[in-house]
């Protein structure tokens, strides 16, 4: 059953993305400013979210985060996954890991990117870029 929640929010968050980051980028700027605003709003979402969901009180239910959480973040932004789990990191003071996860994988993703697309390329014209 999770999985239907996670799906029904991915989509949204997936449609809410594309939508947002048409409109934001129509003003003309070299930088990605859509896609930035995009990973500032869903850190922020998912920052709500989990004090609604993990705080004493919290309200939300496991459906609830399944729908909000992992899915409609996840599928607006997995930055807000990030983050929220370099702050868990934080917060049971494993540091070292949570700089490595923060400052890392940003810097690993981009080398796998370029060799994914060294090999999409190569592939594609049968030559390197």
């Amino acid at each position: 059953m999770p999985f239907i929640y996670v799906a029904a929010g991915g989509a949204a968050g997936c449609v809410l993305r594309y939508g947002m980051d048409q409109w934001i980028s129509r003003a003309p700027c070299v930088f990605p400013i859509g896609t930035f605003i995009i990973n500032l709003t869903s850190c922020f979402l998912m920052g709500v979210f989990a004090a609604f969901a993990f705080t004493r009180g919290g309200w939300m239910s496991q459906e609830g985060r399944f729908l909000l959480m992992s899915g409609f973040c996840g599928g607006y932004s997995t930055l807000s996954a990030l983050g929220l789990q370099t702050l868990h990191l934080i917060k049971i003071h494993h540091y070292g890991y949570a700089a490595f996860n923060i400052l890392g994988t940003p810097v690993v993703c981009l080398l796998i990117l370029w060799g994914g697309y060294w090999l999409g390329c190569s592939l594609a014209a049968g030559h390197h870029p």
